[in-house]
């Protein structure tokens, strides 16, 4: 059971940070705006809206997403720390 469950949060630790890379690489693209990027942004922004309000944006820089992927990373090391994997 504790193999399944780490196996779950690999999974979608990895599929988050697969979506911040592509939306990364999106936001580089103009008028890169299709159903794909689309689904790209809402399914961050839930994430990142939360980051936004405390991390400023720096001369046009938004930070969320390098500072989102480091808290996926110190998450998923702890808990795979507590569950002994």
């Amino acid at each position: 059971m504790k193999f399944l469950l780490s196996d779950i949060i690999d999974l979608i630790a990895n599929a988050l940070t697969l979506l911040l890379f592509a939306r990364a690489i999106i936001s580089w693209i103009p008028n890169a705006h299709n159903k794909f990027s689309d689904f790209i942004v809402k399914a961050t922004d839930p994430f990142l809206n939360p980051i936004r309000s405390v991390v400023p944006v720096v001369g046009g820089v938004d930070f969320s997403p390098l500072v989102l992927f480091f808290v996926i990373q110190v998450l998923r090391n702890l808990l795979f720390r507590f569950a002994g994997v």
